[in-house]
């Protein structure tokens, strides 16, 4: 895993490693970065078995009961393979304009 940070958010990758490798290390750093939006790119070889969408799904709703969002970017993942709360878009451009969006409402009250 590694992380980089992109103006108020944070860039995290999971590279080629195993599912339950990447969240321990995501949790083990998680505290140096919940105050950021999380931008997750997840490895390509990622299969999507129900453990690994439980384990994010579980860190997403964490991250935005703190107000932040949790975007995951992928083209090769769809939305029929994740669950409805968990937002996934292909491109990290899409990501970046989606958490704009999010700021906005935020701090409009929404």
């Amino acid at each position: 895993m590694h992380f980089e940070l992109k103006d108020q958010n944070i860039l995290v990758y999971q590279e080629e490693q195993l599912f339950s490798e990447f969240f321990a290390a995501y949790d083990l750093h998680y505290p140096e970065f919940q105050s950021y939006n999380i931008i997750f790119f997840p490895a390509k070889t990622q299969a999507l078995t129900s453990d690994f969408s439980d384990a994010l799904f579980q860190r997403t709703k964490m991250h935005q009961a703190q107000k932040k969002s949790f975007v995951l970017v992928s083209s090769h993942l769809t939305h029929d393979d994740l669950s409805e709360e968990i937002v996934l878009v292909p491109t990290l451009q899409e990501a970046i304009d989606l958490i704009e969006m999010d700021e906005m409402q935020r701090d409009l009250g929404f």
